[in-house]
């Protein structure tokens, strides 16, 4: 460190005392050193130590020394002119090359951090990202591997950790995912992040107290983190806490007037409750027009035109919203069977109801089913 103090030093110098006479040294010199100084580290961007982009504008100094140090050179040589545009065509031609080649390892992210594999050894960072972009492509079994390779190589890692439990919860393996997340909260208890998505593992589980808890921390932590508060109210309305739960959504909608969930949730709500049906229909359709096809959002305006007595119309809706959705729902199911009801179309609610049932339990389901609400 003393060493290349001294030698900084000893340039700087010598810079300053030709520049009278060669004034571009001290411009190219000190256009170096000076910008370079946001990127020495004295404030850490990112995990990196080092990066090629940090000397994108500094290294402009050097070539403008470069440059102008070889026009003073060649103007006092017959030939140095004509070698030096030579010279200056080939290393044209040579970065065109390297750069095009370079460019085949940046077609996507997981070609990127496949070829930094091949170039590098134990890089666990190189394995997380590859983790995260075949997970990003669907793939399950390879990003685990590869996250765990990641661990393997430093195992206090915490992202690898996280993406292991958003597998996890991706194929619905509650408790491998809630591990997970609980560890990786271990090592950081203010992620956030980590926080969020345990408390989404634990409302798929039904643990709806836990999920709670996780969110109010998420908030504790960002408060203005309109997805937290929108499944904090979804878990507080699950727990019949409707009036705080409408207080979160109302406080998610003054955050973001257009969040199409919030407005969403906030209608079904009013429409369970049977008040405010024309309001609540109000709130679903602008969330329509906000996301035309989302399967919730059309569930939900199918719902409150059944509560207005409008079944027929009600009916497109839930079969959209069911044909839209990635994943069967249980409460879209649960819809359609009583819009059926209500059209006397017993049969075909009957199947609705028997599908809402096989995918998520439930007891006020059933009781339709064996009361014979349904043939």
């Amino acid at each position: 460190m003393v060493t290349c103090g001294l030698l900084l030093a000893a340039v700087g110098g010598l810079v300053l005392r030709t520049a009278r006479r060669r004034p571009w040294l001290l411009v190219g010199w000190f256009w170096f050193i000076g910008v370079l100084v946001p990127f020495i580290g004295l404030v850490q961007a990112g995990a990196q130590a080092m990066a090629d982009r940090f000397m994108y504008v500094p290294i402009l100094g050097v070539f403008l020394l470069a440059i102008w140090g070889w026009r003073g050179l060649a103007a006092s040589r017959r030939y140095a002119a004509i070698a030096g545009s030579v010279a200056a065509a080939a290393a044209i031609a040579l970065c065109l090359w390297l750069t095009r080649r370079q460019l085949g390892h940046w077609q996507d992210s997981e070609t990127l951090f496949r070829h930094a594999l091949a170039v590098t050894a134990n890089n666990e960072l190189a394995h997380n990202n590859l983790g995260c972009a075949l997970f990003a492509k669907g793939e399950i079994d390879e990003p685990i591997r590869q996250f765990r390779q990641a661990l393997r190589l430093k195992p206090d890692y915490t992202d690898p950790l996280k993406n292991l439990g958003g597998v996890f919860l991706e194929q619905g393996r509650w408790d491998e995912a809630i591990g997970h997340f609980q560890e990786a909260l271990r090592r950081q208890p203010n992620s956030a992040g980590a926080r969020f998505s345990l408390g989404i593992a634990f409302q798929s589980k039904g643990q709806t107290d836990d999920a709670i808890r996780e969110y109010r921390e998420v908030l504790r932590l960002n408060p203005e983190d309109t997805q937290a508060r929108n499944n904090l109210a979804a878990a507080l309305f699950d727990k019949d806490q409707t009036d705080e739960a409408i207080r979160q959504f109302q406080e998610v909608l003054r955050l973001n007037p257009d969040n199409a969930l919030a407005l969403s949730n906030l209608g079904y709500i009013w429409a369970e409750q049977g008040e405010n049906l024309d309001r609540a229909r109000a709130l679903i359709e602008r969330a329509l027009k906000l996301e035309p096809a989302n399967p919730r959002c059309l569930d939900r305006l199918g719902w409150v035109l059944y509560k207005l007595n409008r079944p027929r119309e009600a009916l497109g809706y839930v079969r959209q919203a069911i044909a839209n959705s990635a994943q069967p729902d249980a409460l879209h199911y649960a819809h359609l069977g009583d819009i059926h009801a209500a059209l006397g179309q017993h049969e075909e609610a009957a199947a609705a109801w028997r599908q809402s049932v096989s995918l998520a339990p439930n007891p006020q389901i059933q009781k339709k089913l064996d009361s014979g609400a349904a043939p």
